[in-house]
């Protein structure tokens, strides 16, 4: 009958059905054991499975065979090869949508030990103190799974107030080299326009696991302080005015951002 297919040609029809089916699962499957990782233990034990998901706390990982079944694996127990094959994984891994992402950022103020030293000319003397300021900032990743391939940069800031003068720095002299000396010369001075000093850095995070804070430190800048010996003068110091923090992908996308200033 017209329009009618021939019963002669189903059991072809079903063997070339058959042979495109196979030859799909077959291409499945490769493509399956192309994903798949022989993990080994410490003791020697070996599983092909490929990677599903890491616990939040990062200890664990979740493994699946290519039939499907699914094992939790404690990281610091696999090999060290496996350990770092893990952590390129993770490094190469595209990170969730930023807008779902949530952070924690501390930022600690950090005064580092400082040297002190006098100045001194004919008419007036101070003591100089030179002190290292920074910041500690803690990063508390709180998006509930892990994350890698961030970037913390940040902008520390520091108003410069005084100026030393360079021969400041000197013991009182003989009688004898007096008359060289400008007793009007001032040993320091304060600054009309006080400009604001920059230290700029940017530090590649480790991987993040949730809830578990890390911490950074800056770099430091150098703070002046003058304190005249004579009380009729007035004291004089450098202000650290703050800083910026922000968290990017790898991209350039700004996840979290913090200031204190």
């Amino acid at each position: 009958m017209r329009g009618q297919p021939s019963y002669r040609l189903l059991p072809s029809i079903f063997a070339t059905l058959a042979i495109l089916s196979g030859a799909a699962l077959a291409q499945d499957q490769i493509e399956n054991e192309e994903d798949l990782h022989r993990f080994r233990d410490k003791e020697g034990h070996e599983i092909d499975a490929k990677i599903v998901s890491f616990s939040s706390d990062w200890r664990q990982v979740q493994i699946e065979r290519a039939d499907g079944h699914r094992f939790d694996l404690i990281i610091t127990r696999l090999s060290l090869d496996d350990q770092q094959f893990l952590r390129n994984w993770l490094l190469n891994r595209e990170l969730p949508d930023p807008s779902s992402l949530r952070f924690d950022l501390s930022l600690n103020r950090l005064e580092k030990s400082s040297a002190k030293q006098k100045l001194a000319n004919l008419v007036d003397e101070a003591t100089w103190e030179a002190q290292e300021v920074g910041f500690q900032i803690g990063v508390t990743n709180l998006s509930r799974l892990p994350l890698a391939n961030l970037r913390l940069e940040y902008c520390l800031l520091v108003e410069d107030a005084v100026e030393v003068k360079p021969t400041a720095v000197r013991p009182l002299l003989s009688n004898e080299d007096q008359e060289d000396i400008d007793e009007a010369t001032p040993l320091w001075r304060a600054k009309r326009d006080k400009p604001l000093h920059y230290q700029f850095g940017s530090v590649e995070l480790p991987p993040l696991a949730f809830n578990r804070v890390h911490q950074v430190d800056t770099a430091s800048l150098v703070r002046d302080a003058i304190t005249p010996e004579r009380s009729s003068r007035l004291g004089l110091e450098d202000r650290l005015v703050g800083i910026m923090v922000r968290v990017t992908t790898g991209k350039d996308v700004v996840v979290a951002e913090k200031a204190d200033l």
